[in-house]
């Protein structure tokens, strides 16, 4: 369906159109019965045959025109638009993703957290250069961030190492403790 001022425009050259063909057909009416009416002598020096004669020409021929310039006009309008698209897709996309990058709010508004998923594991896939290794990690960051139960804050923790008494202390098979707290 055409766009509604497309549809005006349309109506109004029709108008104006039909409106210059009756005013050139009642010209010619009117030059014709001229003669016989005493009262409309006057306009018997006017060249009103010719005038009715251009007015109906330009009438028709202006809504022939319209109608075959109307599908050509669309069709050039069409293309004019899909090369503009073709030439600024990039700029759009960099403006796009510049404004998701400034603003993650507006990201998490608009993509589901698939959608999300999938663009962080790109993103690490990119700068790693490796999407199986991204793919994991980003998994594995997922699982112990994004999905944990819980979160801790503020945690204090000491980690002491102290030889193993039940091996040797120093060279092959040495071992250490580690106690956590």
């Amino acid at each position: 369906m055409n766009h509604l001022l497309d549809q005006l425009y349309k109506t109004k050259l029709q108008l104006a159109g039909l409106v210059t063909a009756v005013i050139g057909v009642a010209l010619l009416f009117l030059a014709r019965h001229v003669e016989g009416v005493p009262t409309l002598s006057w306009l018997a020096g006017w060249p009103t045959k010719e005038l009715g004669s251009t007015f109906l020409g330009l009438g028709v021929f202006g809504l022939i025109f319209e109608y075959y310039a109307h599908k050509e006009a669309e069709a050039r309008a069409t293309e004019n638009f899909r090369n503009a698209l073709r030439q600024e897709a990039p700029a759009l996309v960099d403006a796009v993703l510049d404004s998701f990058a400034a603003s993650p709010g507006q990201l998490k508004n608009i993509a589901s957290d698939e959608t999300l998923d999938r663009i962080a594991a790109n993103t690490i896939g990119l700068r790693v250069d490796d999407t199986e290794l991204a793919a994991e990690a980003y998994a594995d960051l997922r699982e112990q961030v994004i999905r944990s139960p819980q979160r801790w804050r503020d945690v204090d923790i000491s980690v002491s190492l102290s030889s193993w008494k039940a091996g040797p202390t120093q060279g092959r098979g040495s071992m250490f403790v580690a106690t956590v707290r």
